[in-house]
């Protein structure tokens, strides 16, 4: 655990020297290239996360595509967005949750037997600095991306405090 925190800890005083404006906001997909299916995820999920490789925009560089994981790099208020997407199955629904410091805070789900499934959730946290928002699926969960980028997750700095 102490190793841990002494490379969060470095990950974040690296993030101050890079983010001196204040300027942070990101957003990422799971498709580098092609497409293909992420999960079905079985058993406790608690401990896995989604990871988000496509990087779109990265401002303050607090999104870490390796981990899927967003370090605050100040304390504020922060948007937060995630987009999920499969096809239909009797068994498997598009279900993730959106956590910070390891408390589920949202849940976006969808699940058909006929059709595409589309979902959404979005919400507003007050952060503080060294914060940690990532996402993990629900047991049971599959996902589809591609080239389109179907399935992305989203955040912005709205103010500092």
């Amino acid at each position: 655990m102490s190793l841990e925190l002494q490379q969060t800890k470095r990950m974040l005083e690296e993030l101050k020297t890079e983010n001196l404006d204040g300027k942070v906001a990101f957003s990422a997909s799971f498709s580098t290239s092609g497409g293909g299916y992420v999960g079905p995820f079985s058993g406790t999920t608690n401990q896995v996360s989604l990871i988000f490789r496509h990087v779109f925009v990265n401002v303050g560089n607090a999104y870490n595509p390796n981990t899927g994981s967003f370090l605050s790099p100040t304390r504020g208020v922060y948007e937060f967005k995630i987009y999920l997407y499969t096809h239909a199955h009797t068994s498997y629904p598009a279900a993730a949750f959106l956590v910070k410091n390891g408390e589920r805070i949202v849940l976006a789900y969808g699940k058909s037997d006929n059709y595409q499934v589309n979902t959404a959730n979005a919400v507003t946290l007050k952060m503080e600095e060294g914060d940690v928002v990532n996402v993990r699926p629900q047991s049971g969960a599959r996902f589809y991306d591609n080239e389109n980028h179907h399935c992305t997750f989203s955040g912005q700095l709205l103010f500092t405090l």
